[in-house]
Formats: structure tokens, sequence, C-alpha cells
């Protein structure tokens, strides 16, 4: 008797080999540098299309903070040069205070990788440094830095005389260090809409900075907890920072929300409490500039010595009481 033959199993299909492994950092960083170099070169091609005029491009991506240092810069540069072409330079994620600026030429906003080390950074100055298309190569941030990480001194008082002087700009040609981060409408209406939703009076808010990425904060999160309770009840604090950091217990949530919706708040509070990292920059930059009161902050950082606000700064005595009499103005 003949045996029927079984059917044969289908053979499984092999998917191909997908490694899970992650991207070595050595091919990220090449593709980092080879990115850089390409929007250089475009901010190169940009300056020279079309144009009889000063070239000028300014490079700045180290942090937000100073990223709008150059700011006084830009507005120097436009001011001495009004029919130049200006190029901004800076990291992807600090672009949206300089979206709509106008001393930056239209369309000459160049965007660098997130997250480029010190070393690449500075990888990046001889390519500009050596390129015989632009007129003037402003990059302010590498000598004080430099400085600063090895000795912590400087050789001006405060860190906008530093980058003005090393952006070629001689510091009694500068009257007006004041600076403006325009904002759109639609970013306008958003922080109308923050303080409706939320059933609050902006005019008894105050934004708190309490978290820097660049140096340490001399107020622990429980110190601006406790200051919130020693406020008036009708005081309402906003708390601003990145969206993984920790919320001060009492605190309204804006974690996470973006460079220019930060400026928005400031534009409809009349005070913040800061720590003189980037935010504090970014009140400083409203157009209805709340009164800034910086805890802990060197002298030599404060918005009132770099000549972009008239803050308040709290120093020596860091107790609670001390901080609500100066805030309340006792």
């Amino acid at each position: 008797m003949r045996r029927t033959p079984r059917p044969r199993r289908a053979q499984a299909i092999r998917k191909p080999h997908v490694s899970k492994l992650p991207i070595p950092t050595k091919a990220i960083q090449l593709g980092k540098m080879k990115e850089s170099k390409k929007v250089i070169q475009e901010a190169v091609d940009f300056l020279n299309k079309d144009n009889k005029d000063e070239r000028i491009l300014v490079k700045i991506a180290r942090n937000m903070g100073d990223a709008l240092h150059s700011l006084m810069i830009l507005k120097y540069y436009r001011s001495k040069y009004p029919k130049a072409k200006i190029a901004f330079l800076t990291q992807k994620s600090y672009a949206s205070p300089f979206l709509l600026n106008t001393d930056i030429s239209s369309s000459g906003l160049f965007l660098l990788p997130n997250n480029l080390t010190p070393q690449e950074r500075l990888k990046l100055w001889p390519i500009i440094k050596n390129n015989k298309d632009i007129d003037h190569k402003i990059i302010p941030a590498i000598n004080p830095f430099q400085a600063v990480h090895k000795s912590n001194a400087w050789s001006h008082p405060n860190i906008a005389d530093q980058y003005l002087v090393n952006a070629g700009i001689k510091l009694e040609e500068v009257k007006d260090r004041r600076y403006i981060i325009k904002l759109s409408e639609q970013e306008k209406d958003w922080a109308v809409a923050f303080f409706k939703n939320k059933g609050i009076n902006p005019n008894n808010c105050f934004i708190l900075e309490y978290h820097s990425y660049s140096h340490p904060v001399m107020l622990k999160k429980s110190n601006f907890e406790e200051l919130l309770r020693k406020l008036p009840q009708e005081v309402k604090g906003i708390a601003v920072a990145g969206e993984k950091e920790g919320l001060p217990a009492g605190y309204i949530d804006a974690r996470g929300i973006s460079w220019t919706q930060t400026v928005a708040l400031a534009n409809l509070v009349p005070k913040m409490v800061g720590c003189g990292s980037g935010i504090t920059m970014l009140c400083a930059g409203a157009e209805n500039q709340p009164k800034i009161f910086e805890v802990g902050v060197p002298e030599s950082v404060t918005m009132k010595s770099c000549g972009y606000a008239d803050s308040v700064s709290i120093t020596g005595d860091l107790s609670i009481a001390n901080i609500v009499n100066k805030f309340m103005g006792k």
C-alpha cells in the first residue's frame, strides 16, 4: 500500500537582518561636521549672491543664552551697515527667537546641527576664518569661553562687554543694549489663551526660572516652593523649564514651552525670578519687559551689568525672607 506523501512544510521567509546596535558615535560626529560645512557654504553663497555691499557672518551656537547675546551684535552691525547682507549661524534648536529678526537679512538664518561639541564648534572656525568671500567674520564666543573654562577670568567686567569686544565693536559706540525678540500674532494669542485657560490674571503672576544647564543654581526646588508660600495668596508662579525637570509644588506648569512662548508669557506678566540662564535672557527680550529679580547670579552676567534690563540682583543674603522683601519692593 502506497503512503500518501506528506505536504512539505512551507519554509519561513527569512527577514533581512537589521542591526539593533546604535550608530557609532564617530559616524554621528562625522555626519554633523559634514552637515555643518554644507550649511556654512550655503551661508557664504547667500552672502555673495547678487550682492555688492558688506558681507557679514555672525555665528553663535554654544547655548541659548550665548545665542541671545548676538542680538545686540546683529543690531550694531545692521545700524553701521544698513545695506549689508547679514547671515546668522546658530544651532537648530535656538532658531525661534531669530525667525522674525530684521537685523538678519531676509532668508539669512542658517541652522547648524544640534549638540555640536566644543571641539566640533572650534573646528568650524578655520573654515569661516579662511574664507575670502566674507567681509566680517564674527564668532564672539570663542575667546571668552576659552578663558572662562580655563581660569574663569575675563578681560572685561561683564559678559556683554566681552562679547561686544570679541565681535570687533568698541564699547563706547554701543549706546543702547536693549534687545527685543519679535513675536508672531499667533504666539501673542497663545499667551493670552494660556492665562485664560488657567483662569488666572497675568497681572498677578510671575515667571520662575529654577534650572540652568550652564551653571549651578544657588537655591533648591524646595526654596522656590517656600518662596511661593511666603508671597501673598493671589500671586501665582509660572515655572518655565525643560519638560523633564521636576515641577516645584504650587507652581503653574509651563515646562516644555518654546523659547518664543516664554517671551510671549513675559510680555504679559509684571515680574520674573531668574537664576541668570537663558530664560532670564528671553524675558529680558520681551517688548513689555517684566521686572527681573536675579537670585544668586554673579554680577558679571546679570542683566543689569550687561545693560539688558534694570534687574534687581539678590546676592549674599539668599534667605527667603530677604527675597520676598525684594520681590515685594520693601
